[in-house]
C-alpha cells in the first residue's frame, strides 16, 4: 500500500510490522565511509565472553528467523 502524498515510491506499508521509506534522494543506501575494523576490538571479545553455549543461545534468539519471517536454519547443524 502506498501512503505517500507525493506519489509512488515513497512510504510503503509492506506488512503489519514492516514499512519501507527510502530517503528523499530516491536512493535506499546512503554513502558510508570506512572508519575501522570492528571485529578485533568489539565483535571477537563480545563472542569470546559468551563462550560456545552463549553464542548458540544468542543465535537462537536473534538469528533463527529472518526479517521477512522465514526460518534461517542457522542451528540446523547443531
Amino acid at each position: 500500500m502506498n501512503l505517500s502524498p507525493k506519489g509512488m515510491g515513497m512510504l510503503k506499508v509492506l506488512s503489519d510490522t514492516h514499512i519501507h521509506w527510502p530517503n528523499i534522494s530516491g536512493s535506499d543506501v546512503p554513502f558510508m565511509d570506512f572508519k575501522a575494523q570492528r571485529g578485533p576490538d568489539e565483535l571477537v571479545p563480545f563472542y569470546e565472553e559468551m563462550g560456545p553455549d552463549g553464542v548458540t543461545a544468542y543465535w537462537k534468539k536473534k538469528n533463527s528467523c529472518s526479517t521477512d519471517g522465514y526460518e534461517t536454519g542457522i542451528l540446523d547443524d547443531y
